[in-house]
């Protein structure tokens, strides 16, 4: 049995049809909060790593590494020596762009004034990202550089 409203539409039909729509429209609404969720958390890292690489904060660069590349990095470096002027020096300004995310892996470009632009790739640990050398090869098709 269904109710009619005036004009002879089922009420049923309006209702199924309105929850669709809402349904969708959150759903669609979710899926981009959530991937804009991790875009802003990749800018984050690799704004937080250039500035550790920068200023040879070698603990914050190993925070900042995927477990395999951190694993390597502090069984073969001596930590470098601090420079924290370069990081203050505008010169030294970057943007963080093209943040491209591939189930747990992602990529960004850093841009700064004067240098060639480059890439860094990013592993997602434990549900944070983490910079990754090794997950270029899911991106070029080639082992990292």
């Amino acid at each position: 049995m269904s109710i009619d409203r005036p004009g002879g539409k089922p009420l049923r039909r309006i209702v199924l049809v309105t929850a669709a729509i809402v349904l969708v429209v959150g759903g669609t609404g979710l899926y981009f909060y959530i991937a804009g969720r991790d875009v802003r958390e990749i800018r984050t890292v690799v704004d937080s790593f250039v500035t550790a690489v920068d200023t040879a904060d070698q603990a914050r660069v190993v925070a900042l590494l995927c477990q395999e590349e951190a694993a390597g990095l502090t069984e073969n470096e001596d930590p470098p020596v601090p420079s924290p002027a370069i990081a203050d020096d505008p010169s030294h300004a970057r943007e963080v762009t093209e943040v491209e995310v591939r189930d747990d892996a992602a990529s960004a470009k850093v841009v700064r004034p004067d240098e060639e632009p480059y890439t860094l790739y990013l592993r997602k640990e434990a549900d944070v990202w983490k910079v990754c050398a090794p997950v270029e090869e899911r991106f070029t098709g080639a082992p990292p550089s």
